[in-house]
């Protein structure tokens, strides 16, 4: 028989706690019986009155209970499939339950045909083993054995498949680039069936991939993803500002940060499939913030409470507006302004509350934005722990805390305490942090403490007692870590059948802190295969590859780095120098923009780029990154990207864009002369600048030319101490003697009737005519004539100035 559409849609929907009417799914009774369970959250129903069902997946399908179960079902496959899905659906939620949401459910203890310790081997995936608090794994062993990306059922599978290796990828310690790949496989089958989905589907669907792709790195499909989810949503979402006070003792109004939401077209809202108002929330308690100074709320003008400033979103408007929360979060840098932003975002959400899951995903990211404020941080630990304790509540039921949870970031039980565990580390409470660690048995967290503790040897003891229960791998990586010995990672590389990348990747970092390089490639090679989602690996790998001249693969692995962490500005800066080292200058330009953006502070990173983009002749670059230099550094010399910058615009042909750098070039050296007065170089390229200017002729410029230039020269002769005592420093005046000389009677021939121009004259006729003397005291005729280019030398600065006393005198 055929399943209808409904029964698939409301399985997605699951738990619908609005399904008082009983709908006839199937006229299978047992079976329609059992849709009801799922539909309406009674999971563990599903199996406490079949217990047939607890273990099935796992039973040979020629077995007893397996005939009763077809001879129920008719033997009809497509109710064989449905069933199938059931049961994968009640697992899966009574996983996620039992580790995300509380309060713990337990169906009644079966015989079970597979240890704990197998179905742990079985999930290990990549080499990543899953977390070791993880309660119920059996369970969601259950659901993967249904839910896998060649099931090939209706297209909702798909989701819950996707949904299904979410969870898997969560509770295991790493990223796994196969997880990735089968998910993706599900989000491009459910892409091609789109439009059977209906706009609520929609919405969730795109949200759902949104968090997926995020948590891969996946940034093309995030911005798609999230985009489609906004504009289904019909939300239009503003900062704005309102005059409030912001602490008790605040007399004055000030602006403060707003979120304005409006929307665009109402016909488009989904409607909100629960009706809240029957009956009294119970959401997780939003803790009131008790300083003496600041105000638990904005206190707004004209006595205006927060609530009056907000509309009710309906639960599908909250999701979309905890979206783009958590996109910001990610996508913006950490600065007290982007904190404050993201406030205003989490204030508006938690003023009008109606879904657990999302006040929980909202308050757990205020915890963490507030970690950094002082007057905050007693409310935030308080609030976390209060976030982890309501895990036992026995209020509100699991079936409303389930609602909408695969269309949040929520943390698992496990994450929750490592956060708090995080912050004690932080404040330097490194005993409680210690006691929570050893209870989430995060070993290397366990190892840190212990060296703030001085307390080394206490580490190795715990984990070699850890080892004596049970030997893994990540055990003994730990103690390989403790004892810095490399024995120890070689056997949990062979304990793991070679599957464990984390013992590969330590085995590269052994190498590369004893600068065998070689070595260190080779181990964080295998490493990025095993997993090649973890960006700290890909840079070592880079790191290596860079140290011994491997520059095609460092320019893989930073590009890989990068490509999952944009914001490493190291990673950027090094692949620009390996493509520099490849001679692809144009590349190293572009990547070294990127890198900019990241960590617009960072001196040296300004340098590479001002020397690549002087080599690639990107003059507006050069200008801004010289610019940028001076800001950081005060004074900032660096003669040979100018003598490039004038080369350039030489070289250039003069139009409208010449002439905007032209006046970008002029000023910059103008702010380099005013801060460096005394070098001649520097003034003698701002004199060669100035004249590329071929188009004006006045008087006043042509006396810049001669005056930087004289500058120049003036510079030249008395900053170099002693110049007349050796041979090069006197050719290198004698040189902008005659260049000097040279520009004036150029100049000259075409003002000798401006007095000043006549008087600048005079003083470099006098300045050129003291060189010639100083030399002629210091060596007789003889000396002076022993070396010939000094001797040609001496005697064009003779005619030059022999050239400018005529004219002077003529004038």
């Amino acid at each position: 028989m055929t399943i209808s559409e409904q029964t698939w849609n409301d399985l997605l929907m699951t738990p619908n706690v609005l399904g008082v009417t009983q709908i006839k799914y199937t006229d299978n009774e047992w079976l329609n019986e059992l849709i009801q369970f799922v539909v309406h959250g009674s999971y563990e129903k599903l199996f406490s009155e079949n217990s047939i069902l607890q273990d099935i997946l796992l039973k040979n399908q020629n077995d007893s209970q397996w005939n009763e179960i077809m001879m129920k079902l008719n033997h009809d496959q497509e109710l064989i499939d449905l069933l199938h899905s059931l049961i994968g659906i009640a697992y899966l939620q009574l996983f996620v339950i039992n580790n995300f949401l509380g309060p713990k459910t337990e169906l009644s203890k079966l015989e079970q045909s597979m240890s704990e310790s197998t179905i742990n081997e079985l999930l290990i995936c990549d080499g990543e083993t899953p977390v070791a608090t993880i309660e119920s794994l059996d369970y969601l062993y259950q659901a993967i054995k249904v839910f896998h990306v060649n099931r090939n059922t209706h297209w909702t599978d798909s989701w819950w498949t996707m949904r299904t290796l979410v969870i898997h990828q969560k509770i295991l310690s790493d990223r796994s680039m196969t997880l990735c790949d089968h998910i993706q496989q599900c989000i491009d089958k459910l892409l091609t069936h789109q439009s059977e989905m209906n706009k609520t589907q929609q919405l969730l669907f795109f949200i759902e991939i949104s968090y997926i792709s995020q948590y891969y790195y996946n940034w093309k499909q995030v911005d798609h993803a999230r985009t489609a989810a906004i504009e289904l949503s019909a939300l239009e979402v503003h900062l704005t500002g309102q005059l409030g006070k912001r602490t008790r003792y605040q007399v004055n109004n000030t602006s403060q940060l707003l979120v304005d939401i409006t929307r665009k077209d109402l016909q488009q809202i989904p409607t909100e499939t629960n009706k809240i108002d029957e009956e009294p929330l119970i959401l997780p308690k939003n803790l009131a913030l008790n300083d003496d100074v600041v105000l638990n709320q904005i206190q707004f003008e004209n006595g205006n409470d927060f609530q009056n400033l907000t509309i009710q979103l309906n639960i599908f408007e909250q999701l979309t507006l905890l979206l783009i929360i958590y996109d910001r979060q990610v996508n913006s840098p950490k600065h007290e302004i982007t904190t404050e932003e993201q406030l205003a975002f989490l204030q508006y959400i938690l003023a009008r509350p109606i879904n657990w899951c999302v006040q929980t995903c909202s308050l757990t990211s205020r915890c963490q934005h507030e970690t950094e404020s002082t007057r905050r941080i007693e409310r935030t630990l308080l609030q976390l722990q209060e976030l982890v304790d309501q895990f036992d509540h026995k209020e509100p039921s699991s079936v409303f805390r389930l609602q909408y949870f695969y269309s949040t970031p929520i943390y698992s039980t496990w994450k929750l305490k490592n956060d708090v565990a995080n912050i004690y580390a932080k404040l330097g409470l490194l005993n409680n942090a210690l006691d929570l660690y050893l209870h989430l048995k995060k070993w290397s967290d366990v190892i840190s403490c212990y060296q703030s503790l001085k307390k080394l040897s206490l580490a190795e003891h715990i984990i070699r007692e850890q080892l004596k229960i049970k030997e893994t791998p990540d055990l003994l990586c730990s103690l390989g870590e403790v004892t810095d010995e490399f024995e120890y990672f070689e056997r949990a590389w062979i304990l793991s059948k070679e599957r464990n990348g984390r013992a590969q990747r330590l085995m590269g970092k052994y190498y590369f802190n004893r600068g065998n390089y070689e070595k260190a490639c080779e181990h964080l090679c295998k490493a990025v295969e095993i997993n090649s989602l973890q960006h700290d690996t890909w840079f070592w790998l880079g790191s290596s590859a860079f140290r011994t001249e491997k520059w095609e693969l460092g320019v893989r692995a930073y590009s890989r780095c990068i490509n999952i962490e944009p914001d490493n500005f190291e990673a950027w800066n090094n692949l620009a120098a390996c493509h520099i080292k490849l001679k692809q200058k144009d590349k190293a330009h572009k990547v070294f923009i990127e890198a900019i953006k990241c960590n617009y502070d960072n001196w040296k990173v300004w340098e590479n780029f001002l020397w690549t983009s002087a080599d690639c002749g990107e003059i507006e670059d050069v200008i801004q990154a010289y610019h940028r230099l001076i800001d950081l550094k005060t004074k900032y010399i660096d003669k040979d990207v100018l003598q490039r910058l004038v080369h350039l615009l030489a070289e250039n042909d003069h139009n409208e864009v010449w002439t905007k750098i032209y006046q970008k070039s002029l000023e910059l050296f103008g702010r380099l002369s005013s801060q460096v007065t005394n070098d001649a170089d520097i003034w003698e390229l701002y004199s060669d600048l100035c004249q590329l200017k071929k188009d004006d002729n006045s008087v006043d410029w042509q006396m810049k030319i001669l005056q930087n230039l004289q500058r120049a020269h003036r510079c030249a002769v008395s900053q170099t101490t002693g110049w007349e005592n050796e041979v090069s420093t006197i050719n290198d005046i004698l040189k902008l003697s005659i260049k000097l000389a040279n520009v004036s009677n150029d100049k000259l021939s075409e003002h000798h009737g401006n007095e000043s121009f006549k008087q600048l004259c005079h003083s470099i006729r006098l300045a050129l005519n003291s060189v010639l003397t100083r030399l002629k005291q210091k060596y007789d005729s003889s000396l002076l004539t022993t070396n010939e280019i000094m001797t040609e030398h001496i005697h064009q600065l003779e005619q030059s100035l022999s050239q400018l006393t005529d004219t002077l005198l003529k004038s």
